[in-house]
């Protein structure tokens, strides 16, 4: 206990004896440039991939699953009522985080698709609701 006192207190008073450690280093003042200043690191925003000729619905429902949110559709055929998806002709690559990627999907989708996205961040768990949008863009 002693050498873990001298140790951790080069000098220190105990019952009256001073204990002083000669190996301890002399104190440094503290200056300006005795401080280093390390950045903190950026955290890199994620790479979302949608490879080309990809289902929509498989899209939304592999990418909420990665940021622990929720996907439900409501989205049919206005005929038969059968659940409808799409199929996106070209692949994208997006940065952010999730609401920025559906956000980007669903600005890059035609207004004839009448799609849409509503992002609810503070359900629990947080959900998107892909609904039909009224034609010429935008949810209803």
């Amino acid at each position: 206990m002693f050498a873990l006192l001298t140790l951790l207190l080069p000098s220190i008073a105990l019952a009256g004896l001073s204990i002083v450690d000669s190996s301890a280093p002399a104190a440094i003042p503290f200056t300006k440039s005795a401080l280093k200043i390390v950045p903190r690191e950026e955290k890199k925003a994620a790479v979302w991939i949608i490879k080309p000729h990809s289902s929509l619905r498989a899209v939304i429902a592999e990418f909420a699953k990665t940021a622990g949110w929720l996907d439900e559709w409501d989205f049919k055929d206005e005929q038969t009522q059968e659940d409808k998806d799409l199929i996106l002709g070209s692949g994208m690559r997006i940065s952010g985080d999730f609401k920025t990627v559906i956000n980007s999907i669903f600005k890059a989708l035609p207004d004839e698709a009448r799609i849409c996205a509503d992002l609810r961040p503070d359900n629990d768990p947080p959900t998107v609701f892909i609904v039909r949008g009224v034609l010429g863009g935008g949810c209803k």
